[in-house]
């Protein structure tokens, strides 16, 4: 059970380092979106 136990753990973290280098990306594409059209940064606002 103890090796169950950190296989699902080990997922979870996985999952997580995903899902924040997803985040980080769209982060970093929403903000040099914003530096290069200052139309565009109030329409990312609300993306």
């Amino acid at each position: 059970m103890k090796i169950l136990l950190k296989l699902v753990e080990a997922r979870q973290s996985c999952v997580r380092i995903v899902l924040d280098a997803v985040a980080i990306s769209s982060y970093i594409a929403k903000s040099k979106m914003r530096s290069a059209c200052p139309v565009v940064s109030d329409r990312a606002k609300y993306i």
